[in-house]
């Protein structure tokens, strides 16, 4: 898997790619090399999808996604086969061409309503489930404006600050642990690779 800022401004391809090699189990020789970004993109998608299943409040009906790339398409449908229950998705990007795009593909491809938000906030303030798979250096949600009961999925490093991280901590149960009522996790799951999911 390899990342390149700017892979998708100036060759128009996925700013992340990925090969996957399969070899045969019994004489480990090579059967394929493939491409794996749109696999890789699934995959981490699922995650998302999966955590918020048993997590996210059963009363969600709308996302709020920051990033209009391929990884928050992927997000986005695996929420929308989790819970089939949502309604509403927005999305926000800091190019306003790209962020209208993703809302037309994505109404379609989902049968469902998912528009162009204005701004940052509108993009908090509209979510019952929010999602972040941005580049961004610095966080883009801040503690103080989630209300409570927001299911929060960040993929990067930077994109939530320390105390909402904190905030989501103190609560957190493991996936996989006893489960909640109604059949729900409540809590921070934090897999692999600092990805960090968690609801307060």
């Amino acid at each position: 898997m390899s990342a390149a800022q700017r892979l998708d401004e100036v060759f128009g391809l996925p700013r992340g790619s990925a090969v996957i090699a399969l070899n045969d189990p019994e004489t480990k020789v090579s059967i394929a090399i493939m491409d794996g970004t749109l696999i890789s993109a699934i995959r981490t998608g699922a995650v998302t999808g999966v955590c918020a299943k048993y997590m996210a409040p059963s009363r969600s009906k709308t996302v709020g996604l920051f990033g209009a790339g391929p990884q928050c398409k992927t997000q986005l449908m695996a929420l929308k086969a989790s819970l089939p229950q949502l309604k509403k998705a927005y999305v926000y990007d800091l190019s306003r061409e790209r962020t209208e795009k993703f809302a037309a593909e994505m109404s379609q491809k989902l049968n469902m309503d998912v528009q162009a938000a204005s701004d940052r906030l509108a993009t908090i303030e509209s979510g019952d489930i929010l999602v972040t798979a941005t580049t961004a250096t610095e966080p883009i949600i801040h503690s103080a404006e989630i209300k409570k009961g927001v299911y929060v999925a960040h993929l990067g490093n930077n994109e939530v600050d320390e105390e909402l991280i904190l905030r989501g901590q103190g609560r957190h149960r493991r996936l996989g642990d006893r489960q909640a009522p109604h059949g729900r996790h409540d809590g921070l799951h934090v897999p692999r690779r600092q990805d960090r999911r968690f609801r307060h």
